[in-house]
């Protein structure tokens, strides 16, 4: 039987106006709050085609848009994947840009790996192309985590939005308890650093509220998934990502295309005791890295010279971006998100020596792949346009 589509599409946003293209006019909503919007469409690509529903921000969901998506997530459920992912876009993204990403990446899981599990968009206060890449524009300083201001930055504004992440996760675990459905997030570039606060802001919890975490081309210090053994300043800030997930699987390449002038051109904002990045070099040590986290090492893959050869992705994106379009990437993506064994998925090969680092395999732009016709089970949870970044 052919799955059901979708109903609506959503993207929820924390910031202050949606429409704005400058700095001036970019910042977090305050309190929590929360713009809820949707499209009538599944995976809906325009930015016309949605709406705000209500007519003021708030931090709790509309009950409209509660049930919109209570019964879209029912049609996962029927398809046979009770999952529900949230995409966090990087750097450089309006609101626009986020609705693309969204789309891009849920058509191309059900296109490319018939994963039909919903897939929606927290989208944070980031600026356009230009304004993102001033160093000026990135974070306040002296370094600090969290930062010491609430907007102005780049960081300040991911900073400022903590309080709204915190009302996401709080539908989440509601859906999930209401439902019993697994939450996933995909983080991109400097939405990892999204996560990161956002996680590290968390009331402490015994239990994991969250399935599967992927962190894609995160702009983050590559020692934030290490053990509290391991302290120096400002040490395992990513570590509640890691406690409070069934799974964190880490994506990086060292033909990343951004994050050098991320490593080179922003030293100062980083954090000064771990200076490489996450998704350019990988974990800073496999043998100390949280229980429940793994590496995924996707040069092969993730290039400037192989893209070329992947129709599927779009002319002038980053090797940075890619990821989104690379149809062995979602194929990936797919077995990850409904928890299969990280040595089991499909062209991943194993580093000697370790249980929790892998090597992505450059194949040929493979076909569309049917997930349950090869023997991919879909987990339930057992707790309640390119643009550089």
């Amino acid at each position: 039987m052919e799955p059901q589509s979708f109903a609506n599409s959503y993207i929820l946003t924390t910031r202050n106006q949606p429409a704005a293209t400058t700095k001036s006019q970019t910042f977090p909503l305050p309190n929590g709050a929360l713009w809820w919007y949707t499209a009538p469409n599944q995976y809906d690509a325009e930015v016309t085609a949605y709406t705000p529903v209500g007519s003021q921000p708030a931090a709790s969901p509309p009950q409209s848009f509660l049930t919109m998506i209570e019964n879209d997530l029912q049609i996962a459920i029927a398809n046979g994947f009770p999952q529900l992912s949230v995409v966090i876009h990087g750097l450089a993204n309006l609101f626009g840009d986020s609705i693309s990403e969204q789309a891009a990446l849920g058509g191309g899981l059900q296109q490319y790996a018939q994963y039909h599990g919903l897939v929606i968009s927290f989208d944070w206060p980031s600026y356009d192309e230009i304004e993102s890449f001033l160093p000026s524009n990135y974070a306040p300083l002296p370094y600090r985590f969290p930062p010491s201001t609430t907007s102005g930055s780049i960081r300040g504004n991911i900073n400022g939005s903590v309080q709204a992440f915190a009302t996401l996760i709080a539908m989440l675990q509601s859906l999930q308890q209401k439902l019993g459905v697994a939450i996933n997030i995909i983080c991109h570039s400097e939405g990892n650093y999204m996560m990161m606060l956002g996680m590290h802001a968390q009331p402490h919890a015994q239990l994991p509220i969250l399935n599967q975490v992927l962190l894609a081309a995160a702009n983050i210090n590559n020692g934030a998934l290490l053990p509290s053994s391991n302290s120096p300043p400002y040490a395992r800030q990513g570590a509640p990502i890691a406690a409070l997930s069934n799974q964190v699987t880490v994506y990086y390449s060292s033909d990343d295309d951004v994050l050098p002038w991320s490593k080179n051109f922003l030293k100062i904002f980083h954090n000064p005791s771990y200076p490489d990045r996450l998704g350019l070099e990988g974990p800073i040590s496999y043998a100390n890295l949280l229980p429940r986290a793994c590496g995924i090492d996707c040069s092969a893959v993730i290039s400037k010279t192989v893209i070329r050869q992947i129709p599927q992705v779009p002319p002038m994106t980053t090797a940075h971006s890619s990821y989104f379009h690379i149809p062995q990437v979602l194929q990936d993506w797919a077995q990850a998100l409904q928890g299969t064994a990280p040595a089991s998925v499909v062209n991943r090969r194993p580093v000697a020596g370790t249980s929790n680092a892998f090597v992505m395999q450059f194949v040929s732009p493979p076909a569309p792949i049917n997930l349950r016709e090869a023997g991919v089970s879909v987990t339930t949870p057992t707790t309640a346009p390119d643009r550089s970044g």
